[in-house]
């Protein structure tokens, strides 16, 4: 029952992002990067990924809100000093689906915004089966030059028109 609510809610946010998708197609186009998105699924977090993510998230913990959720995952990809941590931009679906970032570590989820309304813990690799997780991971993003600037537009959307922007595309 489990698998099959999942691969439901998958398959509904991929027939959703093929739909922008081909609503873009007329416009311009669609951002390069949402042509390689990658389903997330649940996987816990090791102790040593906890380790990394508890040493990032200390510095920025005061600086997260709801509704932030671009800025949020910057920032947490900038504070990891390992370079474990990783912006993620995509479309998550709890309800609706919605433009969203989050970050990754090792191929894991980590969403450090969905709960700061309930005063809840990030989820970290584990989230609930009503919701999916859709997204692009930038690995190779220079996020010092980004931040800097996204800052002066405050717009930290990276597959948005200033992402495109950003890489030129626009």
């Amino acid at each position: 029952m489990k698998d099959s609510k999942e691969n439901e809610l998958n398959k509904s946010l991929i027939q959703y992002v093929n739909f922008i998708r081909n609503a873009f197609s007329n416009m311009g186009g669609f951002p390069d990067e949402l042509n390689n998105l990658t389903i997330f699924n649940r996987s816990e977090l090791t102790e040593e990924e906890k380790h990394i993510f508890n040493t990032a998230y200390k510095k920025v913990k005061s600086k997260t809100f709801m509704k932030n959720c671009f800025l949020n995952s910057l920032q947490l990809s900038m504070a990891d000093k390992t370079g474990s941590i990783k912006l993620v931009e995509g479309y998550a679906f709890k309800y609706i689906p919605m433009e969203h970032s989050w970050n990754t570590i090792n191929g894991k989820l980590i969403d450090i915004t969905f709960n700061i309304s309930d005063n809840k813990p990030p989820y970290l690799g584990d989230f609930p089966e009503d919701t999916a997780y859709y997204g692009y991971v930038f690995s190779d993003l220079n996020l010092k030059e980004w931040y800097k600037f996204a800052d002066k537009a405050n717009d930290f959307s990276l597959l948005g028109i200033n992402g495109r922007r950003f890489f030129g595309k626009y």
